[in-house]
């Protein structure tokens, strides 16, 4: 993946939450378990409370 942008969200219980938009490499495609694989790296690696809420995927 080359680009991983990042934005806020309101979020009932966060205040607020994080969305990001994916753009896969032409060879890319989406799935749950590529979903899945991005949230947990996030929380493995860069802590729970940046963890997306929302995952947007788009071609390169």
């Amino acid at each position: 993946m080359p680009s991983l942008p990042c934005v806020g969200d309101p979020h009932d219980a966060k205040g607020q939450g994080i969305d990001v938009y994916v753009t896969l490499k032409a060879s890319g495609e989406a799935s749950d378990a590529l979903r899945d694989e991005l949230r947990a790296w996030v929380h493995k690696d860069i802590g729970p409370l940046a963890t997306p809420e929302v995952l947007q995927e788009g071609a390169a």
